[in-house]
């Protein structure tokens, strides 16, 4: 077993899991979208892309925002509707 392949490749993982976009429907109840906020606050760089109103399967239910956003954040910049998550309460609710 290389031992530097191993280790370049945990460290892009670690990369990958720090610098990291999620996209969640907010109507999934298999990957809660409480569950993604709460893991975009963890990561310090990490932004959401909430999915309104779409379940598990979002990139069936809205798959331009879906595409468009893992698209976007694969060519290196952050997709134009992903925010940083300060808080576990979605904005706009009370």
């Amino acid at each position: 077993m290389n031992l530097r392949l191993v280790s370049v490749a945990i460290a892009l993982v670690a990369s990958a899991m720090l610098l990291g976009a999620g996209v969640y429907g907010t109507k999934d109840r298999n990957a809660p979208y409480g569950g993604g906020r709460q893991l975009s606050m963890l990561l310090p760089e990490s932004r959401l892309v909430s999915v309104p109103g779409a379940a598990h399967m979002s990139w069936i239910e809205a798959p331009d925002l879906v595409f468009s956003s893992i698209d976007t954040f694969l060519n290196g910049d952050w997709p134009a509707s992903s925010q940083r998550v300060n808080t576990l309460e979605p904005v706009g609710k009370k």
